[in-house]
């Protein structure tokens, strides 16, 4: 899970992306346009997000000021020997 909500954020998730360009087009340059432009926007970030695995982009945006999270289906926190419950 990724979220960008306000400018400065997803500048940063463009960097991370590689797609740095997004930042500069009219269609997601405000919040406003972005949420105008979710649909196009969405699938733009489900492609670029696809071609790496989730370990891959944990490192990509550690220490980048964007908040993120891996999402673990319930099975896997249950097996996880990290889990407590």
């Amino acid at each position: 899970m990724i979220g960008a909500g306000n400018d400065r954020q997803f500048g940063i998730l463009c960097e991370c992306l590689g797609r740095r360009e997004l930042v500069l087009e009219e269609r997601f340059a405000t919040n406003e346009a972005r949420v105008r432009n979710r649909g196009e926007l969405l699938g733009i970030i489900e492609r670029e997000m696809e071609k790496r695995g989730t370990g891959e982009w944990l490192r990509v945006f550690e220490g980048k000021g964007m908040p993120y999270a891996a999402i673990k289906y319930i099975l896997f926190c249950y097996l996880s020997s990290n889990s407590h419950l």
